[in-house]
């Protein structure tokens, strides 16, 4: 999988480029998570624009990271998320718990 990593400040910003999270990409992604939050990142941001299809195991990544962030006092937020995988996360009831912007910056400016 293809991930764009940035940090501006203290924001660890993932822009997935592929258009498909499965199993395996979604293990890279956690990785990546968890690089960050041991060199003590804990404000992090996924960008979705790109992303059309999200299998069940990358949806629990996606929590699971976001169970490890808020426990160490951080947060994530998500950023263009595209109308399929909003449907899905709707349909899971997983959109509760994240926040979605539309954009990196406004995601940055949030916190």
């Amino acid at each position: 999988m293809k991930i764009k990593e940035k940090i501006y400040n203290d924001v660890a910003v993932f822009s997935i480029i592929d258009e498909h999270i499965g199993q395996l990409e979604s293990g890279e992604l956690y990785e990546h998570i968890d690089n960050m939050i041991a060199n003590g990142i804990k404000k992090f941001v996924i960008d979705l624009s790109n992303v059309k299809w999200l299998s069940s195991s990358s949806l629990g990544v996606f929590v699971a990271s976001r169970n490890i962030i808020t426990k160490k006092g951080g947060n994530l937020k998500l950023v263009g998320v595209t109308e399929k995988v909003q449907s899905l996360l709707t349909l899971t009831q997983l959109i509760q718990l994240f926040e979605i912007t539309d954009t990196v910056k406004q995601a940055i400016a949030s916190f």
